[in-house]
């Protein structure tokens, strides 16, 4: 469960990377739709991250793979949680709040798949 978690967080941090890097080259184009657009995927794209490296590491392992829609889930309600705690702080620190609640969504999702109830239907 921990190496699951540690994948899923490289995962989440390189997406995040990913966004940043976009996000940094097109900062200076006018425009605040663009620039909302770009701060709202932030979670969405980190959340692509932290699921698609859950599901590598459940195809990995050889255990039977949860759905990528159901990880995906978890993850982007970490994210979005995580981003929507500390934006009054300060936009540039979702990062850490969006990388340890996706984090802590992943852990709770196993977690809660041992109990036998993941809570998606």
């Amino acid at each position: 469960m921990i190496l699951k978690m540690a994948v899923a967080l490289l995962g989440g941090g390189l997406t995040y990377s990913a966004w940043l890097v976009l996000f940094l080259s097109t900062f200076t184009l006018d425009g605040l739709l663009w620039q909302a657009t770009l701060w709202l995927l932030a979670p969405i794209v980190t959340a692509v991250g932290f699921a698609a490296g859950a599901a590598i590491h459940e195809r990995c392992v050889g255990v039977i793979p949860a759905s990528f829609r159901e990880l995906f889930a978890w993850s982007f309600v970490g994210c979005a949680v995580g981003a929507l705690a500390v934006v009054w702080f300060g936009p540039m620190l979702i990062v850490f709040a969006m990388l340890v609640a996706g984090t802590a969504a992943i852990g709770l999702r196993d977690f809660m798949a041992l109990r036998g109830d993941t809570g998606t239907g």
